[in-house]
């Protein structure tokens, strides 16, 4: 069911870099190619009734939040010019502080601490490049989204694993992204809106 996760998980940013509506229907088709692989596994002879919806649930649950990340950072960049950028920029400075400072630290604080203040650095220099809208005083709004939702994302990304400890690399690199990218893109969005 990995490449039913995949794709489902692929379709959404490739509809949102064409339109917003698109997203949503992608979001349903996620379901239904879920239930179609369950479905299929089951039918092979690999699975009872009950255990097809238990699949289609884990399917959803691994690729949606992937999807709808990646998905939010084309938004964020169709909403405003330079937003996707500023967006990895941000969360590359986020992880790479609690990366450095937090794999050898005695407190579970210190690498997100420093990934903060890795963020206040990186969207000070955005905000200097005058960025719309990451001028200041906005840009300090954006410092606090970053340092409220890019932990949490990484809380959602162990949420998503079978357990906390289990390998997943790649999901590692893009956790705190999990949460910052909807949240980023809705405010600027609402900002380029406004």
């Amino acid at each position: 069911h990995v490449l039913g996760a995949a794709v489902g998980a692929a379709l959404l940013p490739l509809a949102a870099a064409l339109t917003t509506g698109l997203l949503g229907l992608a979001v349903l088709a996620l379901v239904a190619i879920a239930f179609a692989t369950a479905e299929a596994a089951r039918r092979r002879g690999r699975g009872r009734p009950p255990a097809a919806l238990a699949v289609t649930a884990l399917t959803v649950r691994c690729a949606f939040p992937v999807g709808l990340a990646a998905a939010a950072l084309v938004c964020a960049q169709r909403f405003e010019s330079g937003a996707g950028l500023a967006l990895v920029l941000v969360v590359s400075a986020y992880e790479s502080g609690d990366y450095l400072i937090g794999s050898d630290a005695r407190s579970p604080l210190e690498g997100p601490v420093a990934g903060i203040a890795a963020v206040l650095v990186v969207q000070f220099a955005i905000a200097a490049v005058t960025v719309p809208p990451f001028e200041l005083p906005s840009a300090l709004a954006f410092v606090v989204v970053a340092g409220i939702t890019c932990p949490l994302g990484q809380v959602v990304g162990s949420l998503i694993l079978p357990s906390a400890r289990a390998p997943a690399p790649a999901l590692r690199r893009l956790d705190s992204l999990l949460v910052l990218a909807p949240v980023w893109a809705v405010v600027v969005g609402a900002m380029a809106a406004a």
